[in-house]
C-alpha cells in the first residue's frame, strides 16, 4: 500500500529572503536512479542552473523534447572522463526518429563540475534560459517534457559515445517563480501557525498508470487565518508516483455525506459527485514545483465562516510500470 501525499499549509504572517543551493528537485526515473537538482533563470536572459545526479560510472544525458521523443530535442550528454575530468557536450536530437544526437554548431551549455564515486555520477552545469541557437530549446513556464539517458560505459572522447542502456521521459515544470519570501523564515515565526491536509493511504491500481484521487476534508473550526505559504508533503520513497496535487474549496456547499469516502475522481461511468460543487483554488502543486510562499503583502483567507467548512484534495498519481 503507498501512503502518498499531503499538503501543509502556512498560516499567518511575515518574513524575509532564503537562499537555497538548489530550489527545486525531481526524480525522473522510476527506480530513483537519475535525480535532477535545479535553480531556474531570473529572467530570460539569465541562467539556469542544472545538477544530475545518476547512479552510473559512464555518461548521462538530459534533454529537452516537446514530445518526449529524440526529434528535434535539445541534449546534453555529460561524463567523467578515465583521468577523472568532466565534459560536457551540447547535443540535439535527429530532425526525425531516433538516432544518434549530433552535437550543436554553437555549445551552449557550461560545464560548472563533474565527480563520481564508486556509483554515482554528479554533473553541475548551466545555460541560458533562451541561448538564441535553433538548435536550443528554450525554456518557458510550460511544463517541459524532460528526456533522460544514461550507460555505464565512459566514453574516450565526445565522438565515442555508446547507445544508452536506459531512457524515460518526465514532465517537468522547470520554470517556478521563487518569491522573496522563504519558508524557513516563515516557520521560524512564533506567530505562523501550520495546518496539514493528509489523504487517506492510496493503493494504486495495476492495470492502468494514472489515478486521480480526490477525498473531501471538514476543516477544523478555527478563527479567520490568511495562507501565506503552502508546501507538498509526500512520503518518502513515493515521490516517482506523485504528479500534481489540487485542494479545492467547497464554498457554503454542505459535504458531510462524503466525509470518509474517497474515491477515484474520473472513471469510465462517472465523474466523482463532490468536484462539481468544489471549484475555488487553495492550494496547486506539480512535479518540479517547489514550497509556495505569498508576497509579504499578501494572504489567501481560509477559516472563520462556519459555513465554509470543507474542501476538496484532488491527487493525480502517474504509475507508468504498472508498480504494485
Amino acid at each position: 500500500m503507498l501512503t502518498v501525499t499531503s499538503v501543509l499549509f502556512v498560516l499567518f504572517a511575515v518574513s524575509s529572503a532564503q537562499q537555497l543551493t538548489f530550489t527545486h528537485h525531481a526524480v525522473l526515473d522510476p527506480n530513483e536512479k537519475f535525480q535532477l537538482n535545479w535553480n531556474p533563470a531570473t529572467d530570460g536572459s539569465d541562467y539556469f542552473t542544472f545538477e544530475c545526479v545518476v547512479a552510473t560510472r559512464g555518461w548521462l544525458g538530459l534533454g529537452f523534447s516537446s514530445n518526449g521523443a529524440m526529434a528535434a530535442a535539445d541534449m546534453v550528454i555529460a561524463w567523467v572522463d578515465a583521468s577523472g575530468n568532466p565534459q560536457i557536450s551540447d547535443r540535439h536530437g535527429p530532425a526525425q526518429g531516433n538516432g544518434y544526437p549530433p552535437a550543436d554548431i554553437k555549445q551552449d551549455y557550461e560545464l560548472i563540475s563533474g565527480r563520481k564515486n564508486d556509483t554515482h555520477t554528479i554533473i553541475t552545469f548551466r545555460r541560458k534560459q533562451d541561448t538564441c541557437d535553433p538548435q536550443d530549446w528554450k525554456i518557458t513556464s510550460d511544463t517541459t517534457r524532460l528526456i533522460w539517458a544514461y550507460n555505464d560505459q565512459v566514453p574516450t572522447s565526445a565522438d565515442d559515445i555508446s547507445k544508452h542502456t536506459e531512457r524515460g521521459v518526465k514532465s517537468v515544470q522547470l520554470v517556478n517563480p521563487q518569491t522573496k519570501d522563504g519558508m524557513a523564515t516563515i516557520l521560524a515565526d512564533p506567530r505562523t501557525v501550520t495546518y496539514d491536509l493528509r489523504i487517506t493511504n492510496v493503493t494504486l491500481p495495476t492495470d492502468k498508470r494514472t489515478l486521480y484521487w480526490c477525498e473531501i476534508i471538514e476543516l477544523p473550526t478555527w478563527n479567520k487565518h490568511h495562507i501565506i505559504a503552502n508546501r507538498m508533503m509526500v512520503q518518502k520513497g513515493n515521490e516517482r508516483y506523485v504528479h500534481h496535487l489540487v485542494v479545492y474549496g467547497c464554498g457554503e456547499e454542505d459535504m458531510s455525506e462524503h466525509l470518509g469516502k474517497p474515491a477515484a475522481c474520473f472513471d469510465d461511468t462517472q465523474v466523482f459527485s463532490p468536484m462539481q460543487m468544489c471549484t475555488d483554488y487553495h492550494a496547486v502543486w506539480a512535479v518540479g514545483g517547489e514550497d509556495f510562499v505569498y508576497p509579504s503583502n499578501m494572504g489567501a483567507p481560509i477559516f472563520g465562516n462556519s459555513k465554509q467548512r470543507f474542501v476538496l484534495l484532488e491527487m493525480h498519481y502517474d504509475n507508468p510500470d504498472l508498480t504494485p
